[in-house]
């Protein structure tokens, strides 16, 4: 019947509406940083990233997943909340979410610690060069943890990929490997 086909995903529709979703995620960080003519307001901040983060947003939902794990913005910190938010990024294919969600997995917060589940994680977000996410895979490597043998050079490679991309941890891990 005439009206009755799917929007596809480049459509208008679809296109407005993503363009509205980064506009409200935009607004959150305003928000949470206090910047462009808005006073620090973690609430409003939270507000606005809720708002984009329904709309499938996984940047929002990255932020939602801080704000809960340092308790900022939300009613009280909660990591099974964040475990929830970064979970959902992840899914969309985020590597901040799939990193965030393994340092909780790693840390045993909010969720049942595993290391092998992290590293999972930890190894997708690199794949999508994701700074932070290399270097943690390195520390895998270097210490032998989440189901990997201990391989120091395989770590020193990592490293030095995090640290071209300004990972300053991954820079401190190299300066201690020494040459």
């Amino acid at each position: 019947a005439f009206g009755t086909e799917a929007e596809p995903e480049n459509g208008p529709k679809a296109l407005s509406k993503r363009k509205l979703s980064q506009l409200q995620y935009k607004m959150g960080v305003r928000y949470a940083e206090g910047r462009q003519g808005v006073e620090k307001d973690d609430l409003k901040a939270v507000e606005w990233w809720l708002k984009a983060a329904k709309a499938g947003l996984p940047q929002a939902m990255c932020k939602i997943g801080t704000a809960y794990r340092k308790g900022q913005g939300v009613p009280r910190q909660d990591d099974a909340e964040a475990v929830k938010w970064f979970q959902n990024a992840a899914d969309q294919g985020s590597a901040d979410g799939m990193y965030q969600l393994g340092r909780l997995l790693v840390q045993g917060k909010g969720t049942k610690q595993d290391n092998a589940e992290a590293h999972k994680l930890f190894e997708a977000a690199a794949d999508k060069d994701f700074p932070e996410a290399l270097t943690a895979l390195g520390l895998f490597y270097e210490y032998g943890k989440g189901g990997v043998l201990k391989d120091v050079p395989k770590a020193t490679e990592l490293y030095r990929r995090a640290s071209d991309l300004g990972d300053k941890q991954a820079r401190q891990r190299l300066m201690a490997l020494g040459p």
